[in-house]
């Protein structure tokens, strides 16, 4: 999964998951990544099925390669092109 700054520029169905149970009608456990720190049962209003073929534009891929250094998800880059404070927060504009 791809973890981006902003919620609302995220998608929300992308990446597929195995049901482990059916917990109840309405509901449905699933086989979640280990580094999620959720509970893994959800509502069958949050579900829906995966594609068995997608169309390549509905293949999402991360922007730039990711990078696990000591266990913490990062992103390679080549420079800091340019920096600014926002909200009391640093931004980095990177190549």
């Amino acid at each position: 999964m791809i973890h981006r700054l902003s919620k609302k520029l995220s998608n929300k169905f992308e990446e597929s998951f195995r049901i482990i149970k059916i917990v109840s009608s309405h509901s449905y456990q699933l086989e979640l990544l280990d580094d999620w720190s959720c509970f893994d049962v959800f509502h069958t209003c949050l579900l829906h099925p995966a594609a068995n073929d997608p169309l390549p534009e509905q293949i999402s891929s991360a922007p730039f390669p990711i990078v696990f250094a000591e266990g913490v998800l990062s992103w390679k880059m080549n420079e800091i092109l340019n920096f600014r404070v926002k909200n009391s927060q640093l931004e980095y504009l990177i190549k």
